[in-house]
């Protein structure tokens, strides 16, 4: 039917039942949990052709400030570098995750969105 994309979505660690899902025809999984420890780059770098989607983490998030600016920066860089990969929230936004560290990482997320694939500004 021309379907090229099927995501599972598990909420947790799925790195064990990977490889079968692939067998049994998943192209991706979301959301990347990081608490789980569902980090997108080894995943992307074990299974050429996976895709990931989620992967940034609430905590750093919720910490602001570095923390989320680092993390962001990872989870870019990790698109760029690998593809197959879309970098957002891994879940809903948290009570813990205040509202300027909210805006914060929206803006933040605008900003290395709009940069090429070598994290500088888009011309």
């Amino acid at each position: 039917m021309g379907v090229q994309q099927v995501f599972i979505d598990s909420d947790g660690d799925s790195r064990l039942i990977i490889p079968q899902l692939i067998a049994c025809g998943f192209t991706g999984v979301h959301p990347c949990e990081i608490k789980a420890g569902m980090d997108p780059r080894p995943i992307l770098e074990r299974y050429p052709g996976l895709c990931c989607r989620g992967g940034i983490d609430k905590i750093a998030v919720a910490r602001g400030g570095a923390a989320l600016e680092r993390e962001l920066e990872e989870r870019f860089r990790t698109a760029w570098e690998l593809g197959r990969y879309t970098p957002y929230l891994d879940h809903l936004f948290p009570p813990d995750i205040s509202w300027e560290n909210a805006r914060r990482y929206a803006a933040l997320v605008l900003q290395w969105s709009q940069r090429d694939g070598r994290g500088r500004a888009a011309r």
